[in-house]
């Protein structure tokens, strides 16, 4: 039985390298990779301006927020 696909910040980045890659050299591919696949269907389904998973943890949460 196949597990549930859960997306890790691991994969996040490594499909978003991907894409990255695929957009430039896609001709390379005869047809686009399952986890770039994947990785559009997430951003059709939550579009986003910025991508927060990206930017490090301090640069998300402004320093106010933090009781400590």
């Amino acid at each position: 039985m196949a597990r549930k696909f859960r997306w890790t910040r691991a994969l996040y980045r490594r499909a978003h390298r991907e894409a990255r890659i695929y957009d430039g050299h896609g001709f390379m591919y005869h047809r686009e990779p399952a986890l770039v696949r994947r990785y559009r269907e997430l951003w059709d389904k939550h579009p986003q301006h910025d991508d927060p998973l990206m930017l490090p943890r301090w640069r998300r949460y402004p320093l106010d927020d933090e009781p400590f």
